[in-house]
């Protein structure tokens, strides 16, 4: 049965704590299930709660509903732990199935009617108190989710199969995707440590990074990934030992420790968010206390941090999360959801427009000349060949011929995997292809 949480009373909402005049408290989703994670979809907002299932909210987060109840995985109890809105409008959850509130199992939950009806599927080679974790998407529609601490499944939208992978080795604490290209940070307790990246969903790993890791001595605890414009950033947090946020061009490989204004803190990275246009930040420090900063430079500077922020359990983590939707920039913490509002750009929640149907690759595996055949005849394209580190090999502007087919020589590249980035009209078509 369907729950109900109103919004709180406007006196009510005047005598709410707010945090260092940063984040308003919108109010509690459910007062009996802490938020696992928040996502959007159009006009609408979607968290997880746990046992508490997948709710919505279509007023921007000031009331919620719950969606219809996650169905039985197999036993146990189910629970939502993370959320994607993939590209054909599914709403996918990684979730579990638990007993007496620890994970014994996991278990993928979508829905294609924005909640009204899931189904799931249990997944094998997750147990042992493991958390579904973070789901991510390929343009051409296969999924990855990491799986406990160290264990990374693929799937695809055309499939509800989910099927364990080989990874880096060590304990993954960073994990995402950029242009097509899975990035995760493992833990250096081990030969395995550092940044790795992989794009046919691991049958390959590279280590990234031209000089070396940001990862040093200490234990890594946190280690989010974001892109934005021409840089990817890695913010990398130990228990021992403070590091800090690191940058690296979309094109190149080389770390650069990009800390100022905030290098004197003692530096944790919890999570970054970004509208392309400021870089977001929430760090604790070495003594746990919890900090905003932001960035409209691209990290050259940083903003003054602010303390205060709302904490993930009592003396637990700052919020785990923030993310941007219309113009705010939201956050939770246990049971609330936070705002601060219009504080990001209105493009901001603006996807790329992908349309990998529009082309197709032949041959593949390519020994000389790669074909590029559109739908459509004299189309103006922009195209970049990218190797599984993310650097252009090859760019160029051509013009199809009456044949559909564009010719892209690829007789100088090494042998390996690559993307054919494609880009016509501001349609976004990533495609990879193996060189031999």
């Amino acid at each position: 049965m369907k729950k109900l949480v109103l919004s709180l009373a406007i006196i009510a909402i005047m005598s709410i704590t707010t945090y260092s005049q940063l984040f308003d408290l919108l109010g509690d989703i459910s007062t009996e299930y802490n938020i696992e994670d928040i996502a959007w979809k159009g006009d609408v907002l979607y968290a997880a709660l746990g046992e508490g299932g997948v709710w919505y909210s279509s007023d921007e987060g000031f009331t919620w509903t719950q969606t219809a109840e996650l169905p039985d995985a197999g036993f146990g109890t189910e629970a939502a732990i993370s959320l994607l809105v993939a590209s054909n409008g599914d709403l996918i959850v990684g979730g579990n199935q638990l007993y007496n509130g620890a994970a014994l199992g996991g278990s993928v939950f979508r829905s294609s009617d924005d909640g009204a009806s899931w189904n799931a599927t249990a997944y094998e080679g997750l147990g042992g108190y493991e958390k579904s974790g973070k789901i991510v998407e390929h343009s051409n529609g296969d999924l990855m989710m990491q799986g406990g601490f160290q264990k990374l499944f693929t799937s695809s939208l055309s499939s509800s199969e989910w099927t364990q992978i080989t990874t880096p080795g060590g304990v993954i604490f960073g994990f995402e995707i950029i242009n097509d290209v899975v990035f995760v940070v493992t833990n250096p307790a081990g030969g395995t440590a550092g940044t790795w990246v992989t794009i046919d969903l691991g049958t390959t790993w590279s280590r990234y990074g031209g000089n070396g890791t940001p990862i040093s001595g200490g234990t890594v605890t946190t280690a989010p990934i974001i892109a934005i414009n021409n840089y990817k950033f890695i913010g990398i947090g130990g228990a021992y030992d403070s590091h800090g946020v690191f940058r690296s061009g979309i094109n190149d490989t080389l770390w650069q420790e990009v800390n100022n204004g905030i290098s004197n803190f003692g530096i944790y990275p919890i999570c970054m968010a970004t509208d392309n246009e400021t870089l977001w930040m929430i760090f604790q420090d070495a003594g746990g206390g919890c900090y905003f900063t932001s960035s409209v430079d691209f990290a050259n500077n940083w903003s003054e941090p602010e303390m205060g922020m709302p904490q993930q359990g009592v003396g637990g983590p700052c919020i785990p999360k923030m993310m941007t939707f219309k113009t705010h920039l939201y956050a939770f913490a246990n049971t609330g959801i936070y705002r601060m509002e219009d504080v990001a750009s209105p493009s901001a929640t603006r996807k790329e427009n992908y349309t990998n149907n529009e082309i197709k690759l032949y041959p593949n595996p390519v020994s000389d000349v790669l074909r590029v055949q559109f739908k459509e005849s004299n189309v103006d394209t922009q195209w970049d060949v990218l190797n599984v580190f993310g650097q252009v090999m090859k760019s160029g502007q051509q013009n199809s011929n009456n044949n559909n087919i564009l010719s892209v020589n690829m007789e100088n590249l090494p042998v390996g995997y690559y993307i054919l980035r494609t880009n016509i009209d501001g349609k976004i078509s990533m495609n990879k292809f193996l060189k031999k």
